[in-house]
């Protein structure tokens, strides 16, 4: 949840936000991503119904050694690659097409909560909801820069997940 509540704070004030709240979001998430670590490192595989509803009505999450371990490389990977965005586009450099647009920094922070959402999905309908949202937040970020090539590859990403997407549901 820390990074989508980043996201909707760095949505609702602004780009000029975004290395307010990057660097807070960013060590919010990997001390909790340590704790879960713990957890299940004392206690075993960790289970949470959201909003009190149990399956197969409800959402539950999952969290066992390989998820919380994947939790934790996302977490160091996209604090990473977010303070690299950050300082190479206060420097004026051209690595980060796109990283200049509005839009930028929100679905960065909706792409890192939907990343935490697919490790700990538990049954393959949220799995598939999860999934889905991932493409939603990945095809904006490739497409922000505008250019060509960027809208081209925005296009491939999209048809080959729409593929993969209609191959799962007929699985």
């Amino acid at each position: 949840m820390l990074p989508l509540a980043t996201a909707t704070l760095v949505f609702l004030s602004g780009r000029r936000a975004a290395s307010f709240f990057l660097f807070p979001g960013a060590a919010a998430v990997i001390v909790s991503v340590c704790g879960l670590l713990c957890q299940v490192w004392t206690f075993g595989p960790q289970r949470h119904t959201v909003g009190g509803w149990s399956a197969p009505l409800g959402i539950e999450l999952y969290a066992d050694g390989l998820s919380a371990s994947l939790l934790a490389l996302t977490a160091v990977i996209m604090s990473a690659a977010g303070f690299y965005a950050l300082v190479t586009t206060r420097r004026g450099g051209t690595h980060c097409e796109g990283c200049d647009n509005d839009l930028f920094w929100p679905l960065w922070f909706f792409l890192w909560a939907t990343l935490n959402a697919v490790f700990l999905s538990r049954d393959i309908f949220n799995l598939y909801i999860t999934l889905e949202l991932l493409v939603l937040c990945a095809v904006p970020l490739l497409t922000l820069a505008g250019s060509g090539a960027a809208l081209t590859a925005g296009m491939r990403y999209l048809l080959v997940a729409m593929l993969g997407s209609m191959a799962y549901l007929l699985g």
